[in-house]
């Protein structure tokens, strides 16, 4: 009977997160945003109005460091870095108290978003999902995009085989940054 307890919720959970699609349609396609000049020299000089980003991976089923979060705020020159090591991402409630004074973490926080697809950052659904985050136990990558008052929310996949364009490249790129900073924050 607790079995049965535990199972119908999670395929539940597996089914109503992996089945539907996206929240507001589909992404532009590369073609559609390829005419933008410079997107990476405008992305550094804040033209698309990125204030902070939220980034981690998350695992619905773990014992102990189910997720960790990282928020960076970009605040002129003085950018911020802080985490959330609390499990709250779970919960839909992440506070971010542990401030990040470490140059190698902010390095690398700082290269997530130097990185950021152009199809995240000017996308028009405010939430969507690539592939199926965390379906089968293999958790998935949590980043959040703040553009003054609104943000773009995305859950990826961590298995990139079914992932297409910038956003494979960018989940693949991710995965060992998020391994680095998860690691060096627990030392």
């Amino acid at each position: 009977m607790k079995i049965l307890l535990f199972a119908i919720p999670a395929a539940l959970l597996i089914f109503l997160g992996c089945s539907q699609p996206p929240a507001r349609g589909k992404l532009p396609s590369q073609e559609a945003t390829a005419g933008l000049p410079g997107y990476r020299d405008s992305l550094q000089k804040g033209l698309f109005g990125v204030s902070h980003i939220i980034f981690g991976k998350f695992c619905g089923h773990c014992l102990q460091n189910c997720t960790i979060m990282y928020a960076l705020h970009m605040n002129g020159n003085a950018s911020s870095l802080t985490a959330d090591t609390s499990n709250g991402y779970l919960r839909g409630e992440m506070k971010f108290t542990q401030k990040i004074n470490d140059s190698k973490m902010m390095q690398l926080a700082s290269e997530v978003y130097r990185n950021l697809p152009k199809e995240l950052v000017i996308s028009a659904p405010q939430e969507a999902i690539f592939g199926c985050p965390d379906c089968a136990d293999q958790c998935g990558i949590y980043v959040e995009i703040g553009q003054g008052a609104t943000s773009r929310k995305f859950r990826i996949d961590t298995n990139t085989d079914g992932l297409e364009g910038e956003v494979k490249a960018f989940a693949e790129f991710i995965k060992p940054v998020i391994e680095q900073m998860d690691a060096k924050l627990r030392d």
